[in-house]
């Protein structure tokens, strides 16, 4: 099992700047999403990403339609799912858009409910990519405890 920055690590096709700036990109977008409302969160998100190498308009289009299926499900409409097929995805590339998304949320919410955190091996890498001061924080919040 890899988590997802180590998946980047190993399988990223560019430089370590590049999956760097990805993982920073997703960390941004946690960021925003504590602390913005949700439709406000998915453009600051689709901002974060802007500058990922070899981003295309489809890639773009899935991940608006994600963000808003992660951040405010409450706001999908037909006109999300317009947008993709403007992209030029059909019915059933929506259907597995839709299912990934779906699934990845239900795997954090259990993590999350579970307690589950950084396994050891993994400090290390979360201390590169976001600093000790960020690793300190997620886990007072794994805690429970409050932020100082």
């Amino acid at each position: 099992m890899v988590s997802h920055a180590g998946y980047l690590r190993q399988f990223w096709g560019g430089e370590q700047d590049d999956w760097l700036a990805v993982v920073r990109g997703m960390h941004a977008l946690g960021e925003a999403a504590a602390t913005q409302a949700p439709v406000a969160a998915v453009d600051t998100g689709v901002g974060a990403f802007a500058g990922w190498p070899g981003l295309s308009e489809a890639d773009r289009a899935v991940l608006r339609f994600v963000l808003r299926l992660t951040l405010a499900p409450g706001s999908m409409t037909a006109a999300e799912v317009s947008y993709l097929h403007e992209a030029g995805f059909d019915d059933r590339d929506v259907h597995d858009i839709v299912q990934v998304c779906a699934c990845f949320s239900f795997m954090n919410r259990l993590a999350d409910g579970t307690g589950v955190t950084l396994l050891d091996t993994r400090r290390e890498l979360a201390i590169e990519l976001f600093g000790q001061g960020a690793l300190d924080a997620h886990r007072r919040w794994g805690a429970g405890t409050p932020s100082s």
